[in-house]
């Protein structure tokens, strides 16, 4: 019996031996798939970094040419700003040159009714006198003429 059990060790022994050496090829194929795994994601990352380090180059260089363009639309602002400042002041010029002719205008204007009230006032009356004149000559004028049509001799013109 002895025997029988020392077979049966024997047997039990070889069996376990199979199965961890089949245990080990699984593992080893394992390792295996594992490392050709991480190859490529070695690979893809090296890949992966070279475009990342392109992307960060890309935009630097973009960066660093939007920050040109800004100065320079920083500078266009500048100009309008300064611009708007010109049109500002020569409006404001053109608003006190304005009032001042406006105020002297007034002011002459002012000083030559105080000066002429009484010419305007001559002159008035001798426009009414000649307007009084002129009525008085036509209607003599047109009874004149009415005393020729009836063959009056003493008539202003005749001699």
């Amino acid at each position: 019996m002895i025997e029988i059990s020392v077979l049966l060790i024997a047997l039990a022994f070889i069996v376990l031996v199979v199965y961890v050496v089949q245990a080990l090829r699984s593992a080893k194929t394992s390792l295996e798939e594992t490392n050709r795994t991480l190859s490529q994601v070695q690979d893809k990352l090296e890949q992966l970094s070279q475009e990342t380090m392109q992307l960060l180059q890309n935009t630097t260089h973009i960066t660093s040419d939007i920050k040109q363009k800004l100065a320079a639309v920083d500078k266009l602002f500048e100009s309008a700003k300064q611009a708007g400042e010109a049109v500002h002041q020569v409006t404001s010029s053109a608003k006190q040159v304005s009032a001042t002719v406006v105020r002297t205008v007034n002011e002459n204007v002012e000083d030559a009714l105080k000066n002429n009230k009484n010419r305007i006032a001559d002159v008035m009356q001798w426009a009414s006198m000649g307007l009084v004149l002129w009525h008085k000559w036509k209607s003599l004028n047109s009874g004149g003429k009415k005393e020729l049509n009836k063959g009056d001799d003493n008539h202003v013109g005749k001699q």
